[in-house]
């Protein structure tokens, strides 16, 4: 029989291809389509020049007609190749399969604290409303029943009442099903990059909640982890969120001081190992053969008849400060949620920043195109103006190529490295076309392609064609920096 979580993941791919959309396919190729669309009129206009003034006002019906329906047709096919890649598992196969490994997780642990399979079978029956499986292809899981899973124990709550357990707990299966059913969802935001930040949004306030519910085990996995990525990282005063981790942790559990690694600039010292108490750094002294200093703790004096058990601290304030100690390390784990995803929306914001500054520019060129073919340019004006701007274009995306290669890719931009790839070309192009009439003080079109100013204004192009990059390379240094950030964050950052 298989597990509540496998039968709930199991629905959520085999519906996965369902979430692709025709907006999202056709949103992701629209900044190119004025430019396809510029080209196919140019060339209609170059090819058919002789053949089309037959008719009055054909040259300039015909090369818009047959631009606009070919790029238009370009564009269909384009999208129903691509429509597969706009679903979720696709647009971002890496974001959805760490999504999934940590939602795993956290069906397990709501498996293990709701004993009543009632909560389970709620979630059963949204992804069974949710799904798009059409009726001859439902999933195998819809013929198991989850209400013969063994009931499971209660996770302990150390330190907490019933009823703040129940009520977070309750959130955390909230959350759970809002994952859920945002993973079932026909959306674009799959292909925009939106949608994964809100599902791990969802997915980082329920593992929040869940350190205060854990086992003291897992909690202390968890801290240690969250210590590795705060040594070193970028987020601000990371030293004192170090030593409070520390401090938090002391009170959950003092052996585990030894296995943190030590906090730059701290003034907390935990070398006494023996020990495994916090305690103020001291300067070292000369003598090599003293013994490590303890803290002392002056006590009162114990009478012969008293009981040595009555200095030990009451069960109830050791359970309040885990409760106090839980509630600290919720809070930077918080903290460390809203510092990576803050560096993820600023990646996603850029590239879709560059997709639209594409479809404008592709706009420019096409209106442009269409407006020479209007006031009747010659064909091979029309050409040497292409041809400059291709030289512009080559150059410009050569220039890039070169620049992706000295940046390193070990972090998901969410294809914002692409994003640039694809507009400097054109802005190269473009940059291009205008330099060679301006600079080149081109008077009359017969210039562009003239024995005595080609050579020059080839030179010239290919100078203009690599003023983006140096635009691009200024945003690059933003888009850097949060990708460093994201990389600080990794216990293995060498930083």
């Amino acid at each position: 029989m298989e597990s509540t979580d496998e039968i709930f993941l199991e629905i959520v791919t085999i519906n996965a291809p369902y979430t692709a959309s025709w907006s999202a396919a056709f949103q992701y190729f629209l900044p190119i389509i004025p430019i396809a669309a510029s080209l196919i009129s140019a060339i209609i206009f170059i090819v058919t020049w002789s053949q089309i003034q037959v008719l009055p006002w054909s040259e300039t019906f015909l090369p818009f007609g047959v631009g606009t329906l070919g790029a238009c047709l370009l564009w269909i096919i384009l999208a129903s190749i691509f429509r597969r890649f706009t679903a979720v598992d696709l647009a971002n196969a890496n974001s959805y399969n760490a999504l999934c490994k940590r939602l795993n997780y956290l069906d397990y642990y709501i498996a293990t604290a709701f004993p009543d399979d009632t909560v389970q079978q709620e979630t059963y029956n949204l992804l069974n409303r949710l799904k798009k499986v059409p009726g001859n292809k439902q999933s195998t899981a819809t013929s198991l029943s989850i209400n013969n899973q063994p009931s499971k124990a209660l996770a302990p709550t150390t330190g907490d009442n019933d009823h703040q357990a129940i009520r977070r707990q309750t959130l955390i299966l909230s959350y759970r099903n809002a994952i859920y059913a945002a993973l079932m969802e026909q959306t674009p935001t799959w292909i925009i990059g939106t949608g994964y930040i809100k599902l791990w949004n969802l997915m980082n306030q329920a593992e929040e909640l869940l350190i205060t519910l854990e086992p003291i085990e897992k909690v202390l996995q968890d801290a240690i982890y969250d210590n590795m990525r705060l040594n070193q990282s970028n987020i601000a005063n990371n030293d004192e969120w170090e030593n409070k981790l520390r401090i938090a942790l002391s009170a959950i559990s003092e052996s585990t001081i030894p296995y943190l690694t030590p906090a730059l600039n701290s003034s907390v010292s935990t070398t006494d190992i023996g020990s495994n108490t916090l305690t103020p750094a001291t300067p070292s002294h000369p003598s090599t053969n003293a013994l490590p200093v303890q803290p002392v703790t002056p006590s009162p004096l114990l009478d012969k008849d008293q009981e040595p058990s009555n200095s030990i601290p009451p069960t109830d304030n050791i359970q309040n400060k885990q409760i106090q100690a839980r509630a600290i390390l919720q809070l930077i784990r918080e903290m460390i949620n809203s510092f990576n995803t803050n560096n993820w929306n600023g990646l996603i914001t850029t590239r879709n920043r560059l997709m639209s500054t594409m479809m404008l520019v592709g706009l420019t060129t096409y209106i442009a195109t269409q407006v020479a073919i209007i006031i009747h340019i010659k064909p091979q004006h029309l050409i040497g103006i292409i041809v400059i701007g291709l030289i512009g274009a080559l150059v410009g995306l050569f220039g890039r190529l070169y620049q992706e290669s000295q940046t390193a890719n070990d972090i998901d931009d969410y294809g914002l490295g692409t994003a640039r790839l694809i507009v400097v070309p054109l802005l190269s192009g473009l940059a291009a076309i205008i330099g060679v009439l301006i600079v080149a003080k081109v008077i009359s079109f017969d210039d562009l392609y003239s024995i005595k100013s080609i050579l020059s204004n080839f030179v010239v192009a290919a100078t203009f064609g690599l003023t983006p990059n140096l635009v691009v390379n200024q945003l690059q240094k933003k888009s850097d920096q949060y990708t460093g950030n994201l990389k600080s964050m990794q216990p293995t950052s060498s930083q």
